[in-house]
């Protein structure tokens, strides 16, 4: 295998099957079963949000907390592929698959054939990427501008080609409108990008600093949105408390959501590996050590930046935002593995990842875990009317609905004491919003449907009562083995007088 970055020299043949061959099984791999679960309530919110007109979607995820280039992405494929469950996944598992792609041309670039390759597949095989890749979500995207912009911002320290200047500076404006923990990501990377060139080529020092100015010019527009959005949280927000749990977790939730003890093996298994490999290019001296080293520690100082915010400010992280740094990770990772040169120790590390994540993965593929839409729409089918309300008693249930039993008005409940989450009213716009008077939105209706999450009964009857409403009906509930979204529908009616 070769061992040595391609500097000039013409494209292997061979070596590009190989690449493509491993990317084709990668899409076909990810888009596996892709539909067999339901939407749950983030991935409702993203197809709600492209629902909405192209031109108004940065005003949307403004009250969505989020920033917006996903969405407007995800908006534009909607448009030529629909937005059914499937093309909606199907974006996601584009993104995975444009990690996978890294690994041909900037990885191969900068660290050889084996380290692209090893990325590709270490990628492949990583339970949270497959995950990722079936879920209506920002974070494939996310990763995939990270570790692109790391990847760009390396060759142009290296090699000083313009192209790859550009490349680094879209990927990373890319990257901070697609997630907050990924424009964190890319601070810390072009805070090392500029030490580089000042510690060893000086002379590239201004024109690091013109990108760096460029990228943060290019995200003035949205500064005034972060900053109202960051308002919001300080205010009240989702996230509890993060202890040491949320600490460990997030290490290990790459390694698949089980809680099992194999997930354990699986990150002690690479973490040796990374440790050991990286201890062996440093001792041989070995090219690309530094920029091993670089990525894995963007990848600790934006966890450990998540986890000071929390504890110092308010809480703000849960273990899925390590997602748009996994890149980084699995690019120190391979680096490491390929530091080995041996070929059958290669071959046993690849094999061994692949095993420790085919449970995890064959457990996503074979179950259904965000709910059960599914037969909630079926029992409805024969007894709803065009216009039938539903009330939900959380924001969990308010997204799925929207989805799946559209045209007909959603509200969301939310007394004056909480504010929620979301700007609901914009977002699932317009058969969805928030309320705090129900007796305004019911009047007149007759076909009234109450939806509980969590399914409660012993509740069920006083919060009824509370909204001037009483059961006519036994309450139905909904709930799948594998998933923690369970939740009870009943058929009400407005108490008289």
């Amino acid at each position: 295998m070769d061992e040595t970055p391609a500097r000039g020299a013409k494209h292997d043949t061979e070596k590009l099957l190989v690449f493509a061959f491993l990317i084709v099984c990668g899409l076909v791999f990810y888009l596996l079963n892709i539909t067999h679960d339901d939407l749950w309530y983030d991935e409702s919110c993203s197809a709600a949000v492209v629902k909405q007109p192209l031109g108004e979607i940065w005003k949307v995820v403004m009250g969505d907390r989020h920033p917006p280039l996903y969405f407007s992405m995800l908006k534009i494929f909607t448009l030529a592929a629909g937005a059914s469950v499937f093309s909606l996944r199907l974006f996601s598992a584009l993104g995975a698959v444009a990690i996978l792609a890294l690994g041909v041309f900037p990885v191969r670039r900068i660290f050889g054939f084996t380290t692209g390759f090893l990325f590709a597949f270490i990628a492949a095989f990583t339970p949270f990427v497959y995950s990722m890749a079936q879920e209506v979500r920002m974070y494939t995207w996310a990763a995939f501008f990270v570790t692109a912009a790391f990847l760009f911002g390396c060759l142009s320290v290296r090699e000083n080609k313009t192209g790859d200047w550009v490349k680094f500076g879209l990927a990373s404006l890319a990257a901070a409108y697609t997630h907050y923990y990924a424009l964190v990501a890319v601070a810390g990377i072009h805070v090392f990008m500029l030490a580089c060139t000042l510690l060893k080529k000086r002379p590239l020092a201004v024109r690091q600093l013109a990108v760096s100015l460029l990228v943060l010019l290019g995200y003035l527009p949205w500064v005034y949105a972060l900053y109202a959005q960051m308002n919001e949280v300080m205010r009240g927000f989702w996230i509890g408390s993060v202890g040491w749990g949320s600490i460990v977790s997030t290490f290990l939730v790459p390694h698949g959501y089980q809680d099992t003890p194999l997930r354990v093996i699986f990150l002690i298994l690479e973490a040796s590996l990374l440790c050991c490999g990286l201890v062996l290019a440093f001792l041989r001296k070995r090219p690309g050590q530094m920029a091993a080293l670089m990525a894995v520690s963007v990848y600790l100082l934006t966890f450990l930046c998540g986890i000071a915010l929390s504890v110092l400010v308010r809480p703000v992280w849960v273990e899925r935002y390590i997602f748009p740094v996994l890149g980084l990770y699995l690019l120190a990772l391979a680096y490491a593995v390929s530091s080995f040169k041996a070929r059958p120790v290669l071959i046993v590390a690849c094999l061994s990842i692949a095993c420790l994540s085919y449970p995890s993965i064959s457990f996503i593929i074979m179950n259904r875990t965000k709910g059960p839409m599914r037969e909630a729409v079926e029992y409805l089918k024969p007894r709803i009317g065009q216009d039938d309300v539903f009330i939900h008693a959380n924001e969990l249930t308010l997204g799925t609905f929207v989805y799946y039993v559209p045209g007909r008005a959603h509200f969301l409940y939310l007394p004056d004491s909480y504010p929620g989450n979301s700007d609901y009213s914009l977002i699932f716009r317009p058969d969805g919003a928030a309320t705090g008077d129900l007796n305004r939105e019911l009047e007149g209706k007759t076909g009234i449907w109450y939806v509980k999450f969590p399914p409660d009964r012993d509740g069920l009857a006083a919060e009824l009562d509370a909204h001037g409403l009483r059961a006519v009906s036994a309450p139905a509930e909904f709930s799948v083995p594998q998933a923690w979204f369970r939740f009870l529908i009943v058929q009400a009616a407005r108490k008289a007088g």
